[in-house]
């Protein structure tokens, strides 16, 4: 800062050095945990307090099947819902805004919720809010299909086990 008069001229200076190395290690930091969550297959978004979507994983992008160049203009949360809807990508809600303001509830949310999502295309979606304490909310849309499926043909064989044991003759 420089202050200057008729008489006098004074300047002060701030060493802001410590402040830009701790800037430059957040980004460092950000794109390392960015990189991290591009190699899961779990899909992960996250959306700022204004509900803008200001990260999303690979797999985020594969499982709604959207463009690139629509996610990186940071639609707003509900903007992409109805994308999504208008798309058949989400189940259809016989009450949709009743449906959508209880899925954007989420940022007024002190803690996590989940959800489960049946997909038109028979797919089933575990959905995490998780607010963040800035504000904005990450989002984690897991898919469960295989895993219900397994269980689902898991306990039709225990059943089918369990019955023939119970109707044999002999003891077992």
């Amino acid at each position: 800062t420089d202050v200057a008069s008729r008489d006098f001229r004074a300047g002060a200076a701030t060493d802001r050095s410590e402040a830009e190395a701790v800037r430059e290690e957040l980004r460092k930091v950000q794109r390392s945990h960015a990189e991290t969550l591009d190699q899961l297959t779990t899909a992960v978004a996250t959306f700022d307090r204004q509900e803008k979507l200001r990260f999303y994983n690979q797999a985020f992008q594969r499982l709604w099947n959207l463009e690139p160049t629509f996610l990186d203009s940071a639609p707003a949360n509900a903007l992409l819902l109805d994308r999504l809807r208008a798309d058949g990508k989400i189940p259809e809600q016989p009450e949709w805004r009743r449906w959508k303001e209880t899925v954007l509830g989420a940022y007024r949310a002190v803690e996590p919720r989940e959800d489960w999502w049946h997909l038109p295309d028979g797919r089933t979606i575990r959905v995490v809010a998780n607010p963040s304490p800035t504000g904005g909310v990450t989002w984690v849309f897991e898919n469960m299909t295989k895993r219900m499926d397994l269980e689902s043909r898991y306990n039709a064989a225990v059943r089918v086990q369990g019955e023939t044991l119970d109707n044999l003759e002999e003891g077992v």
